[in-house]
């Protein structure tokens, strides 16, 4: 879903060599990650929304779907915050539930999109040659398709489903931390700790795995704190669409969908959910820019 150049400069290797001890480097990390307002405001707003959604039990624990039959389509008040839809059902419980599961298909999607994009990128630029040529020309053709016309036509063949939106995000998701870490590891094996582990005879494997992986850390939280953003607007707009889950789980997209028909009367079943969804990308999206500036090693500690 995000580009970046193939070729990544190595942050982690190069603040680890500049500061010697993981502890330091940790500590400087959380000193510019916490003078970035900005960060902060982005880290306040994810916690907020991860208490929304995970908590929605505990807010709703009626379950989202209990009506109120005395006040359909009420506007927010005392006793219902946000509103109430077409059928009495609280706002404020159907959009917790909704956002729980943004949450969860963001987090599982991005975890598909690691399971192909890592090992690809890192077998790309470790070896390279004709591998990295074949898998490079794999992300261009990828690269060259809207990610998410992707996502929907795979939607379209494998039907909805909490798995399939899953796998399908996924697979239109994993060339950016592909990219990634295929320039990652191009600048990896070039550095001296790697070849002097090659000299004394460690495997490719080993080394990839103990010492290259783990030096490549950076590009990847960062992928994954960009990526999130993305799949919840890719999730909701599908839901939009009618090619998220099936009712009666509330979800997003839907929310603003069913809200449409109301919209110039009843404003808050349009207004609430979208605003949900905005403050979702919005939050990840600061959150993913304070720690790419954290994690830069030419960040200087004033």
């Amino acid at each position: 879903m995000s580009s970046a150049t193939s070729e990544a400069p190595a942050p982690a290797v190069q603040f680890v060599q500049a500061r010697g001890r993981s502890g330091s480097m940790w500590r400087d990390v959380f000193n510019r990650f916490k003078r970035n307002k900005l960060a902060i405001v982005g880290l306040a707003l994810v916690i907020g929304i991860c208490i929304l959604g995970f908590g929605a039990p505990i807010i709703a624990p009626e379950g989202f779907n209990e009506q109120d039959l005395g006040n359909i389509l009420a506007m927010p008040s005392w006793e219902h915050p946000l509103g109430t839809d077409y059928l009495g059902r609280d706002m404020l419980d159907r959009i917790a539930y909704g956002t729980r599961t943004s949450l969860i298909v963001a987090i599982l999607t991005q975890g598909v999109a690691l399971a192909i994009g890592l090992p690809l990128g890192a077998v790309a630029g470790w070896r390279g040659g004709t591998t990295d040529w074949f898998i490079t020309r794999t992300i261009d053709i990828f690269s060259a398709l809207p990610w998410y016309l992707i996502a929907i036509y795979l939607i379209s063949v494998i039907q909805p489903g909490m798995r399939n939106i899953v796998i399908a995000l996924g697979i239109a998701s994993w060339v950016g931390p592909c990219r990634l870490v295929r320039g990652q590891f191009f600048s990896l094996r070039q550095q001296e700790f790697i070849l002097s582990a090659t000299a004394i005879g460690a495997s490719s494997s080993r080394i990839i795995r103990r010492h290259a992986m783990p030096n490549a850390l950076t590009p990847i939280i960062i992928s994954v704190a960009m990526g999130i953003p993305a799949a919840v607007f890719g999730e909701a707009g599908l839901s939009f669409l009618g090619l998220g889950l099936s009712p009666p789980t509330p979800r997003l997209g839907q929310l603003v969908q069913e809200g449409l028909a109301y919209f110039m009367v009843f404003w808050h079943m349009v207004l609430f959910p979208a605003g949900m969804i905005a403050l979702i990308v919005l939050g990840f999206t600061l959150l993913g820019d304070g720690l790419r500036d954290a994690l830069d090693p030419r960040q200087t500690i004033r």
